[in-house]
């Protein structure tokens, strides 16, 4: 078997574990899952706007020790649209940019019958009898952005109002839901342009007591920042389809190991100066003139190659000493793969590359 037709077998055997599209192309190759779930919108904190990019579960461990991963999440839409980085780093804390909302407008178009406005963006009072009642402040570019709305609202009778992103401040649509009376994060969409508190066709009386409303900035300890490639250093999403939801009920997420790592190190060794052992328990190779020290921390794989190209491929183990497992950072001295016509009395080539945690 050649060396190309080896990486192809490898391949092929990564492919049969990866989730297909709807439409049954793989949407990734040369590459193993490794953890999947499921995640509610009141856990989620999903910035994905450009140069903020990241990710937060609201969980301990469940990002974090996925450092150098690739992640795909998916919304609950029919059909399906995902958004797809790598994961850069763990955060710290979650910080916020300054507050946007200073003070309403009652809206000329659709006002409050009663507005009579409080300290700030307070509200004393706001009376709806049964059209729109919506009161506004204008917000730049909010898509993609994540945003912490905290409110609290006295309902004197009728309804509680909505506490939104608009698009318009007399048709309001497309729009983004806060939860009334509490805490949420959301994500703004295209098309938004107005942070909102609006009642459509019911009567209400109420007072806003509380309002903040805030973009955040970077993620909490139990989150992580995204990038467009593995190791990068811009904070973008690498892909995100059309129609993707950010605020879906429900998302799913699967993290990804990624096989086309960077080589590191790369040679030739003739048998006489390499040590290898293929047998099941007993795994490792050294080369006499290569130190290869450095990668035994259990994120290197290892191939190594006959002079017909058939190869072997496994993972340097931590502090091994030479030892390989069949697993990141494992403890199983096995190769991953062994080519039956490997043949152990040629001259060698080799390859490392770095796969991460």
């Amino acid at each position: 078997m050649t060396r190309r037709r080896f990486l192809a077998s490898l391949l092929a055997l990564c492919v049969a574990f990866l989730p297909l599209t709807a439409s049954t192309a793989p949407l990734f190759s040369g590459q193993q899952m490794v953890a999947s779930g499921t995640v509610t919108l009141t856990n989620m904190r999903l910035s994905a706007v450009n140069g903020t990019a990241f990710v937060d579960f609201s969980a301990a461990g469940v990002l974090t020790n996925y450092i150098g991963h690739k992640i795909r999440i998916c919304d609950n839409s029919t059909p399906v649209h995902c958004i797809i980085g790598y994961v850069k780093g763990a955060g710290t804390a979650e910080t916020l940019d300054a507050e946007l909302v200073d003070a309403w407008t009652n809206s000329a178009a659709d006002p409050y019958e009663i507005w009579i406005p409080g300290a700030g963006n307070l509200v004393t009072q706001a009376v709806n009898s049964a059209a729109f009642g919506i009161a506004y402040k204008a917000v730049a570019s909010p898509a993609g952005k994540l945003y912490k709305c905290v409110n609290a609202i006295t309902l004197t009778s009728g309804s509680l109002p909505f506490v939104d992103l608009i698009a318009d401040t007399s048709a309001n649509s497309p729009y983004t839901n806060f939860t009334p009376n509490g805490t949420s994060y959301r994500v703004g969409r295209d098309g938004e342009a107005f942070a909102a508190i609006w009642n459509s066709l019911t009567a209400t009386n109420f007072g806003l007591t509380a309002y903040s409303l805030k973009q955040v900035l970077t993620p909490s300890a139990t989150g992580v920042t995204i990038t467009s490639l593995k190791g990068g250093t811009v904070y973008n999403f690498a892909a995100q389809e059309t129609g993707f939801y950010y605020n879906s009920a429900t998302f799913t997420y699967q993290l990804y190991k990624i096989w086309d790592a960077p080589v590191v190190a790369s040679g030739a060794s003739t048998n006489a100066n390499t040590t290898l052992n293929l047998a099941d328990g007993a795994a490792s190779v050294t080369f006499a003139l290569s130190d290869h020290s450095a990668y035994y921390t259990g994120t290197y794989m290892i191939a190594v190659y006959d002079a017909s190209g058939r190869g072997i491929l496994g993972y340097y183990k931590s502090a091994g000493a030479g030892a390989v497992v069949n697993a990141n950072s494992g403890a199983t001295q096995n190769w991953i793969y062994k080519d039956p016509a490997f043949a152990a009395g040629d001259a060698f080539t080799f390859k490392v590359t770095y796969v991460g945690n």
